[in-house]
């Protein structure tokens, strides 16, 4: 299925979790307004300046696409046993 939300697509993260602990991405950059994730194996992120997923944090199946607004300078983290994809996307 391919969506256009009119957005540009700005880089691309891979942020790797061993299924036990967090993993966090770089900070968005300045222009950053929203962002596209999509994990390769069920998990939970969390948003913030510093944060740490937990299995209470917001749940992600696998392959599923989510286009989530975001603050600039603000982090992905990521808990699961897989990887996550966080591409930056401006308007």
């Amino acid at each position: 299925m391919s969506y256009n939300y009119g957005l540009f697509p700005i880089k691309t993260q891979k942020v790797t979790s061993s299924g036990s602990s967090s993993a966090t991405a770089d900070g968005m950059l300045a222009h950053t307004q929203f962002i596209r994730i999509v994990a390769s194996a069920n998990g939970h992120v969390a948003f913030g300046g510093s944060p740490t997923a937990s299995t209470s944090s917001m749940y992600i199946p696998a392959n599923d696409i989510e286009i989530i607004k975001i603050r600039p300078g603000e982090k992905v983290a990521f808990i699961g046993s897989g990887d996550l994809y966080v591409t930056e996307l401006s308007g």
